[in-house]
């Protein structure tokens, strides 16, 4: 049974979210514990998405640089606002067909698959 949305974004692109910030966080010298606070995960997650253990995927640069802006704001908004920020993102990765191809990548999906766009109905 094919995966559902919600548990494509979890499993498969919020990973990626994860791990872009938490590259950029310590590349402006946070710490792993710091890091870990601020994104709600746990340090060792921290260690392994800096290190490159997890979440190996690319992302188109528009995203990658929108994360990059989103590492510098965190410091400064709220949770209810950096929630609101991924819900978000994870709108616009849906209507471009990114988290399809992320599915693609990991599961054997059928080229005409819309389940997604069934789900965000």
């Amino acid at each position: 049974m094919s995966l559902q949305l919600p548990e494509v974004e979890a499993k498969y692109f919020l990973p990626v979210i994860r791990q872009q910030l938490a590259q950029e966080l310590s590349r402006q010298g946070l710490s792993q514990q710091k890091i870990a606070a601020r994104l709600q995960i746990t340090q060792a997650a921290v260690s392994h998405y800096i290190n490159k253990e997890r979440a190996a995927a690319e992302l188109p640069e528009e995203f990658k640089q929108e994360i990059r802006d989103m590492a510098h704001q965190l410091q400064s908004i709220g949770e209810a606002e950096f929630a609101q920020w991924l819900s978000d993102l994870c709108q616009r990765a849906l209507h471009n067909g990114l988290l399809c191809n992320l599915h693609r990548q990991h599961e054997n999906i059928p080229e005409d698959c819309d389940k997604c766009f069934q789900w965000s109905s």
